[in-house]
């Protein structure tokens, strides 16, 4: 019997030489097994935990968007309500060549600063769509990497028979991880360019 480079010896059965591993190597085998059986457990946790809190955010800010759009709107309606009196007031006085009185000018003004502003929220309440962009962007990341570590996990529990089994193991992970990071890397690594929201600059895909 001989000791080979994995730290095993060999024997013959049948007439073959076959690799029999060594205490010492069977442990390294047994603890990384559990050491990425592990890692897919837990970090498989954690990354459904934030796959869960991202969907939250995006119901929480879907609602708080729907109010706001539904609170703006009802604004913009009374205001019009408010003003339409005295619009039509000035418009009977232009008609007749009576002058504006400068309480009906200044009611006008007024009116005309409410409907810009108003009209900037509505503008500025798009940031819905950009939101929901990077908040699908990142559920898409989360689920792929959880995807990777189900992989690990199943493949770990698969206990080779030999050490290269186990080395064959370990490559097919390899192989498992940067196939699923190659389908990361063809999606936009940020689907929104921009990183404020001045009126005017909504840009989405």
């Amino acid at each position: 019997m001989r000791n080979d480079i994995n730290g095993s010896g060999t024997s013959d059965v049948g007439g073959s030489t076959q690799a029999k591993p060594s205490e010492d190597c069977l442990a390294v085998q047994d603890e990384t097994q559990a050491v990425l059986t592990c890692l897919a457990e837990e970090f498989g946790k954690q990354l459904h935990y934030a796959h869960r809190e991202l969907n939250q955010t995006q119901e929480l800010l879907n609602d708080a968007i729907n109010t706001l759009i539904a609170c703006v709107t009802s604004i913009h309606r009374s205001v019009d309500a408010i003003t339409g009196g005295v619009r039509r007031t000035a418009a009977e006085s232009q008609a007749s060549g009576k002058p504006t009185s400068p309480a009906v000018k200044k009611v006008l003004n007024i009116s005309d600063q409410l409907e810009a502003n108003i009209n900037t929220a509505i503008r500025t309440l798009q940031f819905q769509d950009i939101t929901t962009q990077l908040i699908d962007h990142a559920i898409h990341r989360v689920s792929a990497m959880n995807d990777t570590l189900a992989d690990i996990k199943s493949l770990s529990a698969k206990a080779p028979v030999d050490s290269n089994g186990f080395i064959d193991q370990l490559c097919r992970q390899k192989e498992s991880i940067l196939h699923k990071v190659a389908n990361l890397d063809e999606h936009k690594t940020n689907p929104v360019s921009q990183g404020h929201m001045g009126t005017g600059e909504i840009e989405l895909f």
